[in-house]
């Protein structure tokens, strides 16, 4: 993995009782805990985002950045998710409709984050995947050093000819009187570098 980038699970015992996934990511120096969930529509707002409160308030012990994301079922709008932003200092970044399965389409998909300045285009997208839901994507802003590329050495086969090679390594050999291994190796390799010469290829450290 990237020097720049590590990435552990993190056990939330507050969220142990709902459904949820918590990951902390090491951007460079910056330090993530991203937490995934979903409330199904029977369980109540205001018991969920409860639980969701308590685990921010012991998290932030720990993590600067904060980033929530998933089916939330909760408009941004509603007084009980309003009251839950303003108490964390969240904002939340999906703007349009995420759900078209009433009448009228709602914002329930939401990516909540204390560092709004370090996310851009945020966007929705009909994929056709969900039969009412839109996909929501954020790109996150981050600077990192790009790591040297690897550099592969291979012989280049393409041309080769092993009766061709094979005649004029022994028009060579003939012609060595006083004959070593040592001699017979870099005889045995100037004559495949003219028949499979060697390149190199870049790879990009991932």
């Amino acid at each position: 993995m990237n020097e720049n980038l590590a990435c552990k699970s993190v056990k939330c015992n507050l969220l142990s009782d709902i459904e949820s996934i918590s990951i902390e990511i090491n951007l460079r120096k910056r330090k993530w805990l991203i937490i995934g969930v979903y409330k199904p529509p029977n369980i109540n707002n205001t018991s969920f985002l409860e639980k969701l409160s308590n685990q921010l308030n012991e998290s932030i012990k720990t993590y600067e950045n904060v980033l929530l994301l998933g089916d939330f079922n909760i408009t941004p709008d509603n007084e009980v998710m309003k009251t839950f932003l303003s108490t964390h200092d969240l904002q939340n970044l999906v703007k349009a409709p995420t759900c078209f399965k009433g009448k009228i389409p709602q914002c329930i998909d939401l990516i909540l984050t204390n560092q709004n300045q370090y996310f851009m285009k945020t966007k929705t997208f009909i994929t056709g995947i969900s039969d009412f839901h839109a996909l929501t994507t954020s790109i996150m802003k981050m600077k990192y050093t790009k790591g040297n590329p690897k550099v592969k050495v291979y012989r280049d086969y393409k041309n080769f000819d092993a009766k061709k090679f094979e005649n004029d390594f022994q028009s060579k050999y003939r012609n060595i009187s006083n004959f070593t291994y040592d001699i017979f190796e870099e005889t045995f390799l100037e004559t495949l570098n003219l028949h499979a010469p060697l390149k190199k290829k870049d790879f990009a450290v991932k």
